[in-house]
């Protein structure tokens, strides 16, 4: 159906935190929805150790014109040094959920 909607994909330390960067993202136009998804653990080399971290999952739903600016925003808001912000291309879905994620982010 299209490639122009997005769903990103970022971490945070805490559900507060990760919830007080997803309300900013919202308010600011910057993506359509936000799931936050509490209790995943994440494991990774990070400085040449393994490490195991309690972290919180944000799902956003936003439009490819929109990406850049919602990647630079959370990057700045985030406490991570190098944080997660990835950008997977939505293919199909339902159409007027679609059509809901590219009004509300302003992206006619």
């Amino acid at each position: 159906m299209t490639t122009e909607l997005r769903v990103v994909l970022m971490t945070a330390p805490t559900q507060a935190q990760a919830r007080d960067m997803a309300a900013i993202a919202i308010e600011e136009g910057l993506a359509a929805c936000a799931n936050i998804v509490p209790g995943i653990t994440s494991i990774f080399q990070w400085k040449g150790e393994l490490t195991e971290d309690s972290e919180v999952l944000v799902i956003f739903k936003t439009t490819e014109s929109n990406f850049a600016a919602l990647r630079e925003r959370m990057v700045d808001l985030h406490p991570y040094e190098v944080p997660e912000v990835v950008s997977l291309s939505i293919e199909d879905g339902n159409a007027d959920y679609l059509d809901w994620v590219t009004t509300s982010t302003g992206s006619r």
